[in-house]
């Protein structure tokens, strides 16, 4: 929405932003208004004098999160989580420097589930403590067969939650390995 409005002397250009939810589709008072502020803040990012409807997030993946959840318990068992490793490389000498170690799960009726949807899950329901352990023992153990097949040692870093680290024994759990 723009227009212009004239004050004595001077003109002035005025523009809007609008953002818009609806009710009943957001039936709290609490939800409507921060629907609405995210249909704003989307329509201040187009720019000037843009009107935004809210439009839902969809869950586009299709998977029963129950589901999931209990299979990664089972999946943890049948090692279906495996760690990829992304190298870090310097780009002057070319060299890999580090690397990332990345968590990723076959899954026997999904094939491989992407991490921005098992992650999430593993995260509320604190499974994120169980599979980190998982993770940084793997890694422990890799990082000592490259030792013993004579590799290249380089730093791994590892993606860690808040949960684990609010866990009391954290760095007591760390020093043990």
């Amino acid at each position: 929405l723009k227009s212009l409005y004239r004050m004595e002397n001077s003109i002035l250009h005025l523009t809007a932003s609008v953002g818009i939810a609806l009710y009943p589709n957001n039936s709290l008072t609490g939800e409507l208004l921060n629907n609405a502020y995210k249909a704003l803040s989307e329509a201040k990012n187009k720019g000037e004098g843009w009107v935004q409807m809210y439009k839902p997030v969809i869950k586009k993946h299709g998977y029963d999160e129950l589901k999931l959840y209990n299979d990664m318990h089972v999946g943890l068992k049948r090692n279906e989580f495996e760690i990829f490793y992304q190298p870090i490389v310097d780009s002057k000498t070319r060299k890999i420097v580090s690397a990332e170690a990345l968590i990723r799960w076959k899954h026997p009726e999904h094939g491989m589930v992407r991490p921005d949807i098992f992650i999430p899950i593993m995260e509320k329901t604190g499974f994120i403590i169980k599979l980190g352990r998982f993770i940084l023992e793997e890694v422990i153990k890799q990082q000592k067969r490259w030792e013993l097949f004579k590799f290249n040692q380089v730093p791994i870093s590892i993606n860690l939650s808040l949960a684990e680290l609010e866990k009391d024994n954290f760095v007591r759990g760390i020093e043990v390995q």
